[in-house]
Parts: C-alpha cells; structure tokens; sequence
C-alpha cells in the first residue's frame, strides 16, 4: 500500500505532502491544478519514468518547476509497505548533472544506484512499469482511447495491454526467418543447377595423371642430384686440400726469401763493426775510470750546488727584511701626516680641555631640564586639582572663589606652556651639544691612535740600513759559488762526453757477437725450409685444374636444381588445382546435404509459427474469457439503466470490437443481441463501458491487483451513471482492489463513502503554486 507521497519543486508544486489510505483515495480540482501530477511522480517514485516521459512528450528539465521562479532541482518521496516492510524511495532530477535515487528499507539505506533501485521495486511489488502503465495506470483522459482508436491500432494496443504483443513480434520474426531459409534453398538450388559435376570429376583424373607423371620425372631428377652434389663435395675437398698446400709452399718461400736477405744485412755489420778496431777490454778499463772521475765531480757539484741555494735563501731574506723596514718607514710618515691633519696646529690637551667643558655644560643643561619637568608636573597635577574642586583650594581646603581659581587655572597652565617651551630647547641644545662631544671624542681617539703607530714604526730607518749591508755580502758570495758551480758542471759535461763514446763502442762490440749468433741460427733455419719445401706436391697449375672441375659439377648441381624447383612449382600448381576443384565437388555435396537440412528446417519452422498461431489465439480467447467475465460482474454495478444488460469484448481476426446486449424488440421476449457500443451508445454510456473494460483488464493483467489509479473517471456520465459510480467506488472496488486513485474536477465524487478527499489549487494566473488541502 502507498502510504504517502512528498512533492519538491515538481511540475506546479513547490512543496505537497499527500498521506494516503487503504480504500479510495479521491484527489479533485480544476485542470491545470496539479492533480495528475501525482500520478506522474507515483509512477516516477517507483519506476524512474512515466508515460509522457517515456514517450518523450516531456523532457526531465520540463519536470522541475520553472515559474515564477526556476529551481536547480525537483525530488519526490514516496512511503509504500509491503508485507511487513516498510519502504522510502526517493528520487531527485537535478536542472544539470545526472539524476540520483535512494531506497531505504525500514529505515536503514537498503539501494542507491538508479537503476538498481528500480529492479528491487519491481521484485518488492511484484510488478514492473510496462505492466503497471497498462494495468494500474490510465493517463488523464485515456478511459476511451481504445474505442478512438482505428482498428488495426487498437488490436496492436490490446495485445500489447494483454501482452499477446510478444506472440506477433514472434510471428513476423518466425516469418523473417522461414523467408531466408527459402531464400538460401533457392540460391543453392540455383548454383547447383549450374554446377556439371561430371565435368569436374575428369578434369581431377587429368590433373592427378599428369601429376604422376611428372612426379617420376621429378625422383630421376633428385636422384641425378644427390650423385652430382656428392662429386661437388668430393671436389670441394681436394680443392681445399690443393689449396693449403700450396698457400703452405708460398709461405715457406717467404720465408727463405726473408732469412737470406736478413743474413746478407747481419753480415754487412759485422764488417763494419769488425773495420772499428774495438779492443773490448781496452774500453772497459777506460770506461771504469771515466765513471769514478764522474762519481767525484757530481759529488762536488751537489755540495756546491747546496752553498748557492743557502746563499740564495739568505739574499732573499735579507732582501724582504728592507722591503717591510721601506713600508714601515712609509707608514710612519702617513701616520705623522694625519697626526698634523688631525691637530690642525693645535696642542691635544686643548682637545682634552674641550671635551670636558662640553661635558660639565651637558650636565648643567640636564638639571635644568629636569627641574623644568618636575615645575610642569607640578603645575599639571595643580591644574588637575583645580579642575576637580569647585570651590574650594586643594591644598588647604579653604573656600575659593571662580574669579581666584579661573586665576589660577591659567597662571598653572602658563607655567605648563613656559615649561613645555623651555623642555624642548633644552632637549635640542642637549642634543646639539651631545653631538659635537661625540665628534670630539672621535677625533681625540684618532689622535692617539695615529701617535701609537708612529711610536710603533720607530727604529725602521736602522732595521733598512743593516739590511741593505746584508744584502751587498750575500750578493758577492753568491757569485763566488756560482763560478765555482760553473766550473765544476764543465768538468761533468767533459766526462759525459767520453762516458759516452765509450758505451757505443761497447755496445758495438756486444752487437756484434750477437748478429753473428742470428746469423749461424738464420743459416740452420733455410737449410731446414729448403728440406720442407722438397717435400710439398701441391702447384699452382694444380689448384687451376681443381678449381674449373668444381665449377663444371656446380654449374651441373644448380642446373638439376632449378629444374626441381620449377617441377615442384608445377606439382604445387597441380595439387592446387586439384584441391579447388575437389574443394568444389566437396561443396557441390555439401550444399545438397545443406538444402535437405533447410528443408527440414523449413518444416520445424512452420510448425513452429502454426503453433504460436494457435497458442496465441487460445491465450487470446482465455484472457478475454475472463475479462469479459470480469465485465459481467461489473456492468450492472456500473450502469443505472436497462436498456443494455450487459458488455463484453469480441475478438476479431484484426481488431477488438466492445459490444453491448440490448432487447432489440424492447418487450423482453429474449430477442437480444450483442451490437458495438460506437455504433449505438451516447458518450456517457461509452465512458461507463469504457471504465468496465479497463477495470476488467487490470484485473486480468494483475491477478493480486493491489492499486488501480482513474484520471477522470466520470468524463460524460450523468447523474444517474455519477451515483452508480459512486456506489461502485464505495461498496464494489474496495473489495476487490486495495487502494484506489481517483483523480477527477467532478466535486461529487466527495460522497465517496470513507474515502480521503484532498483538494487541489492554484492561481494560474500568478503561476502560483499548487496548494493540496485535506478535506
């Protein structure tokens, strides 16, 4: 059951709560007022959509309320139970972004995905949307749309309400298919038609002859090829072995070449080694004496070497001493030149006399400021008194006059204002006077800092004298040890020198004995080649010959080769075309056996269409069965009068036709007979016909029918048929329906016996809100 439904900012309502009942719940106003909106967004709650919606009559962004003001969103809730739980589902439609929902079970979050929450409604209710807007759900005005529409429109619209749709989508998707597999039998049929089977089946045996044939040639072939590349490894060998050995007897060639060239070179120096005359010991003994003369004087050399080095070191010394005895010298006379600056011609104890003048005035000056401070304090404490005490003296409480303090009042306000003058000079000059005895006492420190440095560089004209006499001894000694030095590193070069021509005819001497040791060793080695060469059967004209009997059986081996290769190609040619054509005449066969299963097919399929035929039509008869049933029941309940007993629906091949029985000879002597209500009935009688037909097929649609909504239920019924329908809504449909909608702008539907009667308004001229008031 619906308990009740909340309403933000959907279509004209800003902000409507509807709480509901079990029975009937009525909701009346004038068009435009809100009420089908109610409906709208019960549907929405629990399906996401609704029928204008869901045929894109209106958009999302047409849902939110847009006057007199637009709004960023609207949401509805809506409170339903079911068996036991209580459910809360909300979904909001925001003007951008994606819209969200929420379904809570028994107050705790249960789903929140859009989609999701849908599925869990539609297995909570048992019901989905498509079923429930055939079933529950009539829009505003709709209670006659089957009986306006043509024929073949309202078949397709019944069917679909009673869900025989699905029977003729699979009809026509049966037929499509019949169709095709015609279609393929047909074009089969045709290509075999065409095929000549026989034809093909000769040109395989051809092909496979030939095929053979040429298979033989192909192995002589091969076999005339492994005998020719046997010959060509064989000759490739003996080529190689060719080949080494004679690379081998040009190398030992070489090499004989390059011993005797070597050995007549070691010879020639020999000789001209042996021309010098060199007697070895002679020059060894030589060579002994010339080392221990040389060991001598590079000892003497080292030692004078040291006395230069200490001489150098001690010039440099003294050289540096007169170099910092000139700077102080220089330094001392900056010193006495800013020592005159500073002093200016005066004497520094004049310098000390000032500095403490400034001193004793600076004091002098700081009493006096302090005793003006101390006379104005005193004369603002005087004026503070003064102010507080009307009429009497503050110091002696004695009484005083206005014109006396008035007096007074300004003699100690002057004496504010004299003190405040003399305050500030005072501070400046303190200032002023501060400041020359700081640049005083700066001048003075710089005075005496300048007299230290020249007492500091006293003695630096001595320090430069003894220095400058340093530096002339050291100097002459210097050049002594440098002479000496001199001399002595001549002595050394002249040993040198002999050392020198000593160790080349040394070395010549030894050279000799060893080129005749290369020259013996070369002699042996030739003898040896020359033995080794005798030895080798390989030459030139040799190699020749083996190299053109390779490229004879080569030529042979590639020619045997090509010819294979091409066969091989030919025999691929041959096995491809007698794979194609019996690739065709495997097709040819399977194509037969492919139109036998089609039409096997062809008949399964329209036994199968036959069968959805007759189910369909079988189905057909029983839901109208009950639902004329249903009408049965209904129709006395529903219409005041008797000229019609009773309707129904009749089922024909392409249409739905609603008839009513009627006495045709009007004495009741059972000469009815059933006639279409188009043709006979008024409007009100239609919309009573109407109301039963969609009472009845809800009922047959949802067998557990729990909540049925009617838009306008009494659209031109008159009063007679108005108190029927009230009768009907009160005592009949709450027994059989559980909860019941009633939208309408019919104020007499208020008489509904225990129904929940809400009125709906608005000031569509202010495009005002919906205003939703519970009578």
């Amino acid at each position: 059951m619906l308990e009740y439904i909340e309403l933000t900012n959907w279509k004209t309502h800003g902000r409507s709560t509807l709480r509901f009942q079990k029975g009937v719940n009525v909701l009346i106003g004038l068009m435009g007022a809100g009420k089908s909106s109610v409906m709208d967004a019960i549907s929405f709650a629990l399906f996401g959509t609704f029928p204008a919606l869901k045929h894109k009559r209106v958009k999302t962004s047409d849902i939110i309320r847009n006057v007199p003001e637009e709004h960023d969103y609207a949401e509805v809730a809506l409170g339903f139970d079911s068996e036991g739980d209580r459910y809360v589902v909300r979904r909001r439609i925001p003007k951008s972004g994606v819209a969200s929902a929420r379904l809570e079970k028994n107050g705790k979050p249960f789903q929140s995905q859009p989609t999701k929450v849908t599925e869990e409604i539609e297995g909570i209710l048992k019901i989905d949307y498509d079923t429930f807007s055939r079933a529950v759900y009539s829009e505003q005005n709709n209670m006659n749309y089957f009986l306006d529409l043509m024929k073949g429109d309202r078949k397709k619209q019944i069917d679909g309400m009673l869900g025989l749709d699905h029977f003729a989508s699979s009809e026509e998707y049966t037929t499509t298919i019949i169709n095709n597999i015609r279609a393929l039998i047909s074009g089969e049929e045709q290509g075999l038609a065409q095929a000549d089977t026989a034809a093909v089946k000769e040109q395989v045996a051809a092909l496979a002859k030939e095929r053979s044939a040429l298979a033989e040639t192909q192995a002589k072939l091969k076999r005339q090829a492994e005998s020719v590349t046997k010959d060509v490894s064989s000759a490739e060998k003996e080529l190689k072995r060719i080949q080494e050995g004679y690379a081998k007897r040009k190398k030992i060639e070489e090499e004989i070449a390059a011993l005797t060239s070597r050995i007549a070179t070691l010879e020639s120096e020999i000789r001209k080694i042996s021309d010098m005359g060199i007697d070895e010991q002679a020059v060894e003994k030589e060579l002994s004496v010339v080392r221990e003369e040389g060991a001598s004087s590079e000892a003497k050399a080292k030692s004078v070497t040291a006395e230069v080095r200490k001489a150098e070191k001690e010039l440099a010394e003294a050289s540096a001493a007169a170099k910092a005895a000139a700077e102080r010298i220089r330094l001392q006379g900056e010193a006495r030149k800013s020592l005159d600056g500073l002093l200016g011609g005066k004497e520094k104890a004049s310098f000390k006399k000032m500095i403490d003048s400034l001193t004793d005035d600076i004091s002098k000056l700081n009493e006096k400021l302090a005793t003006l401070k101390s006379a104005m304090a005193d004369a603002l404490k005087w004026t503070a008194e003064l102010k507080k005490h009307f009429d009497t003296c503050p110091l002696c409480g004695n009484a005083l006059s206005r014109e006396m303090k008035d007096r007074l009042l300004a003699e100690k306000e002057k004496t504010v204002e004299d003190s405040k003058r003399g305050i500030a000079g005072a501070s400046s000059e303190i200032k002023a006077r501060e400041t020359e005895l700081a640049n005083l006492n700066e001048v003075y420190k710089s005075i005496e800092r300048q007299e230290e440095k020249i007492k500091e560089y006293d003695g630096a004209k001595k320090e430069a004298e003894a220095a400058k006499a340093s530096i002339g001894k050291l100097t002459e000694e210097k050049e002594k040890l440098t002479g000496r030095l001199d001399a002595v590193n001549a002595k050394l070069k002249e040993i040198g020198e002999r050392a020198a021509s000593l160790k080349a005819k040394k070395e010549n001497a030894v050279r000799r004995k060893e080129y005749e040791t290369e020259v013996a060793k070369s002699r042996e080695r030739s003898g040896k080649a020359k033995e080794e060469l005798s030895g080798i059967g390989a030459s030139e004209e040799m190699m020749y010959a083996a190299q053109e009997r390779l490229r004879t059986l080569s030529a042979k081996a590639s020619e045997l080769k090509s010819g294979i290769e091409g066969n091989d190609r030919y025999i691929s040619n041959l096995d491809g075309q007698i794979s194609d054509k019996t690739a065709r005449l495997n097709e040819i066969s399977k194509a037969k056996e492919r139109i036998e299963e089609r039409r096997g097919l062809l008949s399964e399929m329209n036994k199968f269409k036959n069968a959805l035929v007759e189910t369909e039509a079988g189905l057909r008869g029983m839901l109208v069965g009950s639902i004329n049933e249903v009408m049965h029941g209904l129709w006395p309940e529903l219409y005041p009068y008797g000229d019609y007993d009773g309707v129904r629906l009749e089922a024909m091949m392409d249409d739905y036709v609603l008839e009513a029985r009627r006495d045709l000879s009007g004495n009741g002597n059972g000469s009815d007979a059933w006639v279409p209500i188009d043709a006979i009935a008024s409007g009100g009688e239609r919309s009573v016909a109407s109301l039963a037909l969609r009472i009845a097929m809800s009922m047959v649609i949802v067998p557990n029918l729990r909540i049925l909504m009617l838009d306008e239920p009494t659209h031109n019924i008159d009063s007679a048929g108005m108190d029927k329908m009230i009768s009907v809504l009160t005592e009949t449909l709450p027994n059989i329906v559980e909860q019941i909608f009633v939208i309408t702008h019919d104020e007499a539907l208020k008489q509904i016996g225990m129904a929940k009667v809400y009125m709906f308004d608005r000031d569509k001229g202010s495009n005002g809100a919906t205003v939703v008031s519970e009578v």
